[in-house]
């Protein structure tokens, strides 16, 4: 709750510029709730079919919440940030 505007501002900042793809690493991130998980779904929303938008997230802090309540069915999910840039090269 208290990070989430800041990720906002952040895929904000980068979706003004009209990117090919943007990639969010959850990587280091220990807890996501539902703050975050909304800003990534208005982030899915925002990128529309011009933009590909994948996320980074592996373990039950941040993946797990986002298989339970559907997101990962409707946003690109990867284990590893290679694994998104793979998928993104490809």
């Amino acid at each position: 709750m208290l990070t989430a505007p800041q990720l906002r501002d952040a895929i904000e900042a980068v979706l003004v510029k009209d990117p090919e793809g943007l990639i969010v690493d959850l990587t280091e991130v220990a807890f996501l709730g539902s703050a975050g998980m909304q800003v990534l779904m208005e982030a899915h929303n925002q990128t529309g079919d011009a933009t590909r938008f994948a996320v980074v997230a592996d373990g039950p802090a941040t993946s797990r919440p986002l298989k339970i309540t559907g997101i990962a069915d409707l946003i690109s999910l990867f284990a590893t940030l290679d694994d998104a840039l793979q998928n993104f090269a490809a």
